[in-house]
C-alpha cells in the first residue's frame, strides 16, 4: 500500500465521519483534499469523491434513521425523485465541461470556482439572522431535489452544506432531520451519478477501481463512526460544526484555486 492510498484513507475516514454528523457528506472534504495532493487525475479524483460519498451515505441513512431521527416517508420519496433526475443532469453536465474543456486543469478551476461560491452563499446564511420559510407544497421538494442533486453531482462533492441549508430555509426543517433528509439526496444522486458513468465507461474502464478496496472500507468506517456521533450530540454543536466545516472547506478551496491559476 503506498502512502498516498493510506493518506486517502485518512482523508475520507475523517470527511466521511464529519460529513455524516453534519450532513454535509464527505464529498464536499474528500475533493479539495484530493486535489490538495494532486496525485490522480481529475476523473480518478471525481470518482473516488462520489464512490466514497456514496457508502457514507448508505451507512449513515441506514444507523441514523434506526436511532430515532425522524423524517417523513413522502417527502425522502419526493426529493429521491428529484435528486436522481438532478444526479442524471449534473452527471451530463460535467462530462460535457470535461470533454469540450481544453484541459482538465480548466474543469477543476471552474468546479472550484462554483464550490467557493456556493459555500460563501451558504455560510452567509449561517451566519446571517434570518426567518426560515416553512414551505410545504411537495413540488417545492421535488424541485430542491433536482437543483440539488444536479449541483451535488456535476460537482462531485455530494453538496451536502446546500441540501441541508436549503432544506432548513425552505422548510424550516430540524437540523437533524434536515441532515438526514441530504443524505437521501446524496445516496440517490451519488447512485444516479455513478450507475451512468459506469454505463458509460462500460464498467468504469479506465479509472483506478483497485482502490476502491481501500475507499470503501475507509468510507464505512467514516459513515458509522459519523452516525454514532450525530446520535449524541446536540443540535447547537452540531450547527457550530457546520459552520466550522464550511469556514475551513472555503479556505481549502481557495488555496487549491490559487495553485490552479
Amino acid at each position: 500500500m503506498s502512502s498516498t492510498t493510506i493518506i486517502y484513507i485518512l482523508i475520507i475516514i475523517f470527511a466521511n465521519t464529519l460529513g455524516a454528523v453534519s450532513g454535509m457528506g464527505g464529498g464536499i472534504i474528500i475533493k479539495p483534499a484530493m486535489d490538495f495532493i494532486n496525485h490522480d487525475s481529475l476523473n480518478n479524483i471525481n470518482f473516488f469523491s462520489t464512490v466514497a460519498v456514496l457508502t457514507m451515505s448508505i451507512v449513515s441513512i441506514y444507523r441514523q434513521s434506526h436511532a430515532g431521527i425522524k423524517i417523513n416517508k413522502k417527502t425522502s420519496l419526493v426529493l429521491a425523485a428529484g435528486s436522481i433526475l438532478g444526479g442524471l443532469l449534473g452527471s451530463e453536465i460535467l462530462q460535457a465541461f470535461i470533454k469540450y474543456s481544453s484541459s482538465s486543469k480548466e474543469v477543476s478551476i471552474g468546479q472550484t470556482v462554483i464550490t467557493i461560491a456556493v459555500l460563501l452563499i451558504i455560510l452567509i446564511n449561517s451566519l446571517w439572522p434570518h426567518k426560515n420559510l416553512s414551505i410545504k407544497k411537495p413540488y417545492y421538494y421535488f424541485f430542491s431535489g433536482l437543483f440539488l442533486g444536479t449541483i451535488s453531482s456535476g460537482l462531485s462533492i455530494g453538496g451536502g452544506p446546500m441540501n441541508t441549508a436549503l432544506l432548513v430555509f425552505l422548510f424550516s426543517t430540524p437540523i437533524k432531520s434536515a441532515n438526514l433528509y441530504s443524505l437521501v439526496i446524496i445516496f440517490f444522486s451519488q447512485a444516479t451519478n455513478l450507475l451512468t458513468l459506469g454505463l458509460k465507461t462500460h464498467g468504469f474502464h479506465g479509472y483506478k477501481t483497485d482502490l476502491l478496496i481501500y475507499i470503501i472500507p475507509a468510507a464505512i468506517i467514516g459513515g458509522l463512526l459519523g452516525s454514532a456521533l450525530a446520535k449524541k450530540l446536540p443540535n447547537r454543536l452540531i450547527q457550530k460544526l457546520f459552520i466550522v466545516m464550511v469556514s475551513g472547506i472555503i479556505l481549502l478551496n481557495i488555496y487549491n484555486l490559487s495553485q490552479l491559476i
